[in-house]
C-alpha cells in the first residue's frame, strides 16, 4: 500500500460567488441570458437613486452605541482618507445594491484594529475551506499590495438576506435589486421602442400632393426645396401659400404612440417594496396626506432595521462587544420624537419620570 505523506495537509475548497445573479436561466434545455443589474446603471433610475441614497445617508448618520472605545474610534475615523460618515454611507449603498459588502480590518504588531478599509465587491473572492472550517477572502488591491489573503476574522463581510442557493449557502447575501431585474430590464427596453417609434413617427411631418401625374425626381426635389424655403427660417410659422397644382396634408401622430410613454413604469411604490421602504416617507406628496408623522416615522425606523442590524452583528462578532445603531441620532434630527416621549412620560396623573429627571434627560440631549 502507498502512503501519500502529504494526504493530512490536503484540503478541499469551494469558491461562493459574491453575486446571486446567475449568467443564464435555462429554460427546456435553452440558455437564456440574465443581465445583471450594475450599480451604475440603477442608480439612473431616479427613485432607486433616492431610495439608495436616503437609506444609506439616514444609516450612516446613526450614533454609535458601544462600549469598545477601539470600535468607537474606527466607527468615527475609519482611515486616513475618508470621514466616518462618507465611508459607512459608501458602506451601506454597495450593501443596498450588492447584497454584499466587504471592508478590511487592518491590526497592528499587537493585533489591535487600527485601520478599516472597504472594498468593492468586484475585487473579492471568497472561499470556503475544509469542512467549513473558515472563510478566506482574497482581496484583489488595485494597487501594488496585489492579491492578498485574508482571513475571515479580519474581515468584515455585511450581508441581506444571505440563503442557500448556488452553492453560496448562508454566506453570501443577495441585493434587493434582484426583485426589480425583470421590471428594469422590461423597462429599457420599451425606452428603446418608445424613442424608435416617436422617431418613425414624426417623420415625414408634411406630405406635398402634386396634382400633376407624373414628376420627376428633381421636379420633386425642387418643390420640396421650395415649400421649405418659403416656409421655414424666418417664415416659419407665416402663412403658407399653395398654388393650386399642390395640397398640403399635415400627418397626424398615431394616438397609440402616446401610449408607449407610460408603459411599463416601475413605479416608487414597486422599488420601495423591494427595499422594504415605506412609500408614504420618501414621497413628499403621500406623507403630506397622512394624518399622523410620528406613526410614519416609526414605520421607517422600523424599515431601517433591516438595514442596521447586519451591520449591529457583523460589529459584535468581529469586535466581540454589544452594539448599537441610535436610529434616533438620524430621523429625529429636531429632537421632536424624543421631547414627545419625555413629555408623555413625566406628564400625567402617574408620570414614570419624575420632573427633574425628565430635565436631566433634555438637558443631556441638548434640547434645553
Amino acid at each position: 500500500m502507498v502512503i501519500n505523506p502529504f494526504k493530512p495537509r490536503m484540503t478541499r475548497s469551494q469558491y461562493i460567488p459574491t453575486s446571486n445573479f446567475m449568467p443564464f436561466n435555462v429554460s427546456d434545455g435553452i440558455a437564456i441570458p440574465n443581465a445583471v443589474i450594475s450599480a451604475e446603471y440603477a442608480l439612473t433610475n431616479s427613485d432607486i437613486f433616492s431610495i439608495v441614497h436616503r437609506v444609506s445617508a439616514d444609516v450612516s448618520a446613526c450614533d454609535l452605541r458601544t462600549n469598545n472605545t477601539q470600535l468607537k474610534t474606527l466607527y468615527k475615523r475609519p482611515n486616513a482618507l475618508i470621514n466616518g460618515y462618507g465611508f459607512w454611507e459608501t458602506v451601506m449603498a454597495n450593501l443596498l445594491l450588492n447584497g454584499n459588502a466587504f471592508v478590511v480590518i487592518t491590526r497592528d504588531t499587537t493585533s489591535n484594529p487600527i485601520k478599516l478599509e472597504h472594498v468593492p465587491l468586484s475585487q473579492i473572492q471568497m472561499e470556503m475551506l475544509d469542512a467549513s472550517t473558515g472563510i478566506l477572502y482574497t482581496v484583489n488591491y488595485q494597487d501594488e499590495r496585489g492579491s492578498v489573503k485574508v482571513n475571515s476574522k479580519d474581515m468584515l463581510h455585511f450581508r441581506i438576506m444571505p440563503f442557500n442557493s448556488q452553492g453560496a449557502l448562508q454566506y453570501s447575501g443577495m441585493s434587493p435589486l434582484t426583485s426589480l431585474a425583470t421590471e428594469l430590464n422590461t423597462q429599457d427596453l420599451s425606452n428603446k421602442l418608445t424613442v424608435n417609434t416617436l422617431k418613425h413617427a414624426i417623420n415625414p411631418s408634411v406630405i406635398l400632393k402634386s396634382l400633376a401625374p407624373t414628376l420627376s425626381d428633381d421636379s420633386k426635389e425642387k418643390i420640396r426645396k421650395d415649400f421649405e424655403s418659403f416656409n421655414g427660417g424666418d417664415n416659419a410659422g407665416r402663412v403658407a401659400v399653395m398654388t393650386q397644382d399642390l395640397e398640403m396634408q399635415q400627418v397626424q401622430i398615431n394616438a397609440d404612440v402616446a401610449k408607449f410613454l407610460s408603459t411599463v413604469s416601475i413605479s416608487q411604490t414597486q422599488i420601495a417594496k423591494a427595499f422594504c421602504i415605506d412609500v408614504s416617507y420618501l414621497d413628499s406628496q403621500k406623507g403630506s396626506q397622512q394624518s399622523n408623522i410620528e406613526q410614519i416615522r416609526s414605520l421607517y425606523a422600523d424599515s431601517l432595521q433591516t438595514y442596521m442590524k447586519p451591520i449591529e452583528s457583523e460589529l459584535e462578532m468581529k469586535f466581540n462587544c454589544d452594539v448599537n445603531l441610535d436610529v434616533n441620532s438620524a430621523i429625529d434630527i429636531d429632537n421632536q420624537n424624543f421631547i414627545n416621549n419625555i413629555s408623555k412620560l413625566s406628564t400625567g396623573t402617574s408620570p414614570v419620570v419624575p420632573a427633574d429627571i425628565a430635565l436631566q434627560a433634555l438637558q443631556s440631549k441638548g434640547v434645553i
